[in-house]
């Protein structure tokens, strides 16, 4: 058995916090890329693309909300596979899922790196510039995290406003000169309606991140369902209609364009937009970095109260706050920023979300068996397969490694002595 905790966590979350979080959780940095990639790949039924894939995985969304609705203690996801399935099927969901996260913050933080150097002078964004600008962001991250949950929740709320007035303005002035524009509906360069549609699913994935936290909601069995069922369609609405807008107004077919955002706010206010567009980045990514800096120290936690890991996990401090986990996840995610090798491991971070939306829909009928449970399972199983049907074959190995590493610290942690 693990050893029991020296702090428990504090309810101090409420509902637009527990919204801050599924906000965060899904807008990091897909949004900044997704308009370019799905022009490129549809053409002018990009925004078509985006609102089908959101109504497709809405039956998910249902599934997640409905799950979460009967639970108000930490883990999310991994509760639910626990009491589906057992401790070592939820051990793997939690590993993997922790794994993921770090990943993807940590190719984040590159990625925010990337932004923040194209406002620098040359001698200041090569490497060592790039090494030191991700080491602050996660430094700021770091002491975020590290922080009371209270705290950590007014950062991510006012992260939140930070990131969506400057999309909402660029929206408010993109939509009236889309309506007004003469130009031709954009045609597709590359056309792949697969492409598109993978690429717009993986901009909507990371909505049942904010889950884990459920230990610090003050009533997540009523708030989170609701965070879900409004952020998520608004999500789609917002994604769709930057879609459109980029695809008239701004879109290319000669120019493969990594940041189409800055492109639309350049052709709507100049240079000025590129700045607004360019902090607009870094408040997403760094709410997105800090949402998994937050959670994956709740995730080894859960996995601690279950026995599956050692307990140095688990120690929460007289504040709420996991410290171990917190100073174990940072330490991981400053060696994957700096490492640069995050091809293999990003795939695997889609791969293993797949597999955490697989497990909770079988799971919901063993859990809940009341009405309309098999219908939301059905529909949320045909999506998940269409979805794991388009991912790259390279991801599914790059997950198998990662369970087998699980298996062995799994391993370790039963065989370690324990307290008497």
């Amino acid at each position: 058995m693990a050893r029991p905790s020296t702090g428990t966590m504090v309810r101090a979350v409420g509902f637009w916090g527990l919204a801050a979080l599924v906000f965060n959780g899904i807008v990091g940095a897909g949004i900044f890329a997704l308009p370019g990639g799905a022009a490129r790949f549809a053409g002018g039924m990009a925004p078509l693309v985006v609102i089908a894939v959101c109504l497709a995985l809405m039956p998910i969304v249902l599934l997640m909300a409905r799950l979460s609705a009967l639970y108000d203690e930490t883990g999310g996801p991994i509760c639910y596979a626990r009491d589906a399935f057992g401790r070592s099927t939820a051990f793997q969901l939690g590993w993997m899922q922790s794994l993921s996260s770090a990943t993807s913050a940590a190719a984040n933080s590159n990625l925010c790196a990337d932004y923040v150097a194209r406002l620098l002078p040359a001698p200041l964004a090569g490497p060592l510039g790039h090494a030191l600008l991700v080491l602050l962001l996660l430094g700021v991250v770091g002491a975020i995290a590290y922080a009371p949950v209270a705290r950590g929740d007014a950062v991510l709320r006012a992260a939140s406003l930070a990131k969506l007035a400057p999309l909402i303005l660029l929206l408010v002035l993109a939509v009236p000169a889309a309506l007004m524009a003469q130009g031709a509906v954009p045609h597709p360069v590359e056309p792949s309606l697969p492409r598109a549609v993978t690429l717009a699913a993986f901009a909507f994935v990371g909505f049942e991140v904010a889950l884990t936290s459920a230990g610090e909601a003050r009533s997540p069995r009523r708030d989170f369902p609701r965070a879900l069922l409004l952020v998520f369609p608004a999500v789609g609405v917002l994604y769709a209609a930057l879609c459109g807008a980029y695809g008239l107004l701004a879109f290319d077919p000669a120019v493969t364009d990594g940041a189409p955002l800055a492109t639309l706010a350049a052709h709507l206010v100049g240079v000025g937009g590129i700045l607004l567009i360019v902090l607009a980045a870094v408040a997403s990514i760094l709410g997105n970095v800090t949402t998994s800096a937050m959670v994956v120290p709740r995730r080894l936690v859960a996995l601690t109260a279950m026995g599956q890991l050692p307990g140095w996990f688990g120690r929460i401090d007289a504040r709420g706050v996991p410290t171990n986990g917190t100073v174990f996840t940072m330490t991981v995610l400053v060696a994957l920023a700096l490492s640069g090798g995050f091809a293999v491991l990003a795939m695997m971070t889609v791969a293993s979300r797949l597999i955490v939306y697989a497990v909770c829909i079988a799971a919901l009928p063993r859990i809940d068996r009341g009405r309309g449970t098999w219908t939301l399972a059905v529909l949320g199983g045909v999506v998940c397969a269409a979805l794991v049907a388009m991912s790259e074959p390279a991801s599914w190995l790059a997950v198998a490694v990662a369970a087998f590493i699980g298996v062995a610290l799994q391993a370790l942690a039963r065989a370690a002595p324990r307290p008497a």
